[in-house]
């Protein structure tokens, strides 16, 4: 891996430890306890251009360009050598975008992700994101549509690996006398 691209993530990781998340930034006891809550924050954040100071992209190629302004040309040259399973198991810039980029709650990325692409999953969209701007560097064709039948079919399944392992519950009600 090159100095750059180490320093970038030490950067990032030091960044949220040494100066903390702004006081704004919503704790798990802050979250949308329910759906209807869950909605309206969600409306909410994907009109915002920015969450917590920092810029969300509004698509794919604008995230695009705001990794090419965090990635010097080394560090680009580190990234594109890698191999797709390799540059995915980069935790810290996948947890950085991840967190700064608003996907578990909702943000412009996310939603766009979720709208043209239909990748809902946070970890996914920012896979997909990765994968894409690995794909970017190299040249290649994105193949967006393909990549995103992917991680539908990966939802797919493991919801029916779910519904298998279900338990139907069965609640018997007694008549009133």
């Amino acid at each position: 891996m090159s100095r750059i691209v180490k320093i970038f993530i030490l950067f990032c990781a030091v960044q949220n430890v040494a100066f903390g998340q702004p006081p704004t930034m919503p704790s798990t006891k802050q979250l949308p306890s329910d759906d209807a809550s869950y909605q309206k924050e969600y409306a909410r954040r994907i009109l915002k251009d920015k969450l917590f100071g920092v810029y969300i992209p509004k698509d794919l190629n604008d995230a695009f360009l705001e990794l090419d302004k965090k990635m010097d040309e080394k560090g680009k040259l580190k990234f594109q050598a890698m191999s797709e399973p390799e540059m995915l198991n980069k935790v810290l810039l996948h947890n950085w975008l991840k967190q700064n980029w608003g996907f578990e709650l909702g943000s412009r990325i996310s939603h766009q992700l979720k709208t043209d692409f239909g990748v809902t999953f946070p970890d996914d969209a920012v896979d997909f994101i990765l994968l894409s701007y690995h794909r970017k560097l190299l040249g290649a064709d994105l193949r967006s549509k393909e990549l995103a039948e992917i991680y539908q079919q990966k939802r797919k399944k493991a919801w029916e690996e779910r519904q298998k392992s279900a338990k139907v519950i069965e609640e018997k009600i007694k008549p009133k006398q």
